[in-house]
């Protein structure tokens, strides 16, 4: 596509976009109540935009950016996690100076970061050497997950990310969970969570940095509460596991939609301890809590639903193989194991969508030896458990997620498509 017709695209389908007044610049995300037609839409623009500025940057100006911005970024936006920038700047501005003897440290070097980060629009300069807001400077000011998913960024997943090829030629691709970039930057023999359970301030900033990257995979969340998956269980007698379900918290948002299904939410001990207190009266006859680790045999039995939301993604295939092989032995004819996760494009195209499913799947490289799949990767992994699996996939419309179904016949073999 030309350039002019990509900016007739662009016109065209922003103005659309406007017209369904989905904008809403006091919201965090910049838009309020979008529907998944809003999402392809705004995706459709973002995808457009970029094409077009690659094609007026030209190959070797976009490969000179592509290779400069990153680290650099990284540089001045460390500054702004590091020292707490948008915390001391008031909503009148500071000039830099002020900003620089009260951190005491350099003005001249801190001028130089702040100005980089502004070309970004984290700040502004309407006059020389003094600063205001903009809005994502604001943000990171009243939000505190967004500035500690600038400080995660900066000082964990960025320096890591070059440990990489370093990982791979020390353990050449092996699967296990310390055979890390983030094991060797962080010098531990140690998995990802172990180690940040002993960390509890990192492991704040790391939780709010997961917050973030939900609220950006799942901008439509009641499209969960419309999924035909719901409304087919939400029957009398109803008996669903949420397998490593945290605080309950995707339980209890299910629990509201519904009438009939009850819930078991597992995790660890100390979590689901917490998932109890916080559980509203009115869903306690509905919503109950166990301890319980998914590396071991299932416990309850005969559930009809097995749920693992965002769970499998943090292992490499040989451990996903094993929670599996676990609930195998609990499971009833017709019983579905039901994952909510990410499926990857079988091809890899630009894209911003993409580039979201990439960015996660290179993070779970980084931390955890865990991975992102495409469906023939699932389709693959459950085979490997068992083959009398049969697999359906449904969309989770307005999100970057899918369900992936899992249904137990064990008196046939599955298909092998």
């Amino acid at each position: 596509m030309s350039q002019v017709s990509l900016a007739e695209s662009i016109l065209h389908n922003v103005k659309e976009f406007e017209e369904r007044g989905v904008i809403d610049p006091s919201s965090k995300l910049g838009f309020r109540g979008m529907t998944s037609e809003d999402l392809k839409i705004r995706a459709t623009v973002i995808d457009a935009i970029r094409n077009l500025e690659r094609l007026m940057l030209g190959p070797m100006e976009s490969l000179y950016f592509l290779c400069s911005t990153g680290i650099l970024q990284g540089t001045s936006m460390s500054a702004i996690g590091r020292y707490n920038i948008p915390l001391h700047v008031p909503d009148g501005g500071m000039a830099i100076s002020d900003l620089a003897a009260k951190l005491s440290t350099d003005e001249q070097t801190l001028t130089r970061l702040i100005r980089h980060a502004i070309v970004k629009g984290v700040f502004q300069e309407l006059e020389p050497g003094f600063i205001t807001h903009t809005p994502m400077s604001r943000l990171l000011r009243e939000d505190e997950d967004c500035l500690n998913m600038v400080k995660v960024a900066t000082e964990d997943l960025w320096p890591r990310g070059l440990r990489v090829l370093d990982a791979l030629e020390k353990w050449h691709g092996s699967p296990e969970p310390p055979h890390t970039a983030w094991s060797l930057a962080n010098d531990t023999t140690e998995p990802f969570f172990d180690f940040l359970a002993k960390r509890p301030e990192r492991l704040k900033r790391v939780a709010s940095m997961f917050r973030i990257s939900l609220q950006l995979l799942i901008q439509t969340p009641d499209a969960l509460f419309e999924s035909p998956l719901r409304r087919d269980i939400d029957k009398p007698g109803t008996t669903v596991v949420d397998v490593g379900g945290n605080h309950g918290y995707v339980s209890l948002g299910v629990a509201r939609a519904t009438k009939h299904i009850k819930f078991v939410v597992e995790d660890r001990p100390e979590v689901v301890k917490l998932g109890e207190e916080c559980l509203p009266s009115e869903y306690r006859n509905r919503v109950s809590f166990t301890a319980h680790d998914f590396f071991s045999k299932q416990p309850l039995q005969n559930a009809d639903i097995y749920f693992l939301r965002k769970i499998l993604h943090d292992w490499s295939d040989h451990l996903c193989v094993q929670i599996l092989l676990h609930l195998v032995p609990a499971l009833k004819p017709g019983a579905q194991i039901v994952v909510c996760e990410t499926v990857l494009p079988e091809i890899a195209k630009p894209g911003y969508e993409q580039e979201l499913l990439r960015m996660s799947d290179l993070g779970m490289l980084i931390s955890l030896n865990g991975r992102e799949r495409t469906e023939s990767d699932w389709r693959r992994l459950f085979a490997s458990v068992d083959e009398r699996f049969e697999l359906d996939f449904e969309y989770w419309g307005g999100s970057l997620q899918w369900f992936i179904k899992a249904t137990w016949q064990p008196d046939c073999k599955a298909s092998s498509s």
